[in-house]
């Protein structure tokens, strides 16, 4: 049978098991050594001590053990992929509830000017909460 023919009867049941396959780790990434990957974040160096299985394997985990930090990760990842720049996004991918309400504001019709001042007024309550010690960063 031909690849494509051979997907195309047993899709489903490839999904399936693969979905049994991804709920097996291969280390449990609560108790992973981390102090590699930070030396490499921290010297921004191209290799991170992960490969891209692990860290594929990492990003499976999280969403299924921390749906905060998964969202995070996924917002962050879209931004990018839509323009955003690194440290815009990186802001954004952290207040996504912020980014929902101007959202809101130009799904609801508001005029760009508006939708801008309430921008502004998000931002400045940061500064104020982060000048005041209120953040959780």
């Amino acid at each position: 049978m031909q690849g494509t023919a051979f997907l195309k009867q047993n899709a489903v049941n490839l999904a399936e098991s693969g979905e049994r396959i991804m709920n097996k780790w291969n280390r449990d990434w609560s108790t992973f050594d981390w102090r590699t990957v930070q030396e490499g974040l921290n010297d921004n160096d191209s290799e991170l001590g992960l490969t891209k299985a692990e860290y594929l394997e990492y990003v499976g985990w999280i969403r299924e053990h921390d749906t905060e930090v998964y969202s995070q990760l996924v917002l962050y990842v879209v931004l990018r992929q839509k323009g955003f720049p690194k440290e815009d996004a990186r802001y954004w991918s952290a207040h996504a509830e912020e980014l929902r309400k101007i959202m809101d504001y130009v799904n609801e019709g508001m005029p760009a000017g508006k939708v801008l001042q309430k921008l502004l007024q998000v931002l400045r309550e940061d500064v104020v909460l982060e000048r005041e010690g209120f953040t959780e960063t």
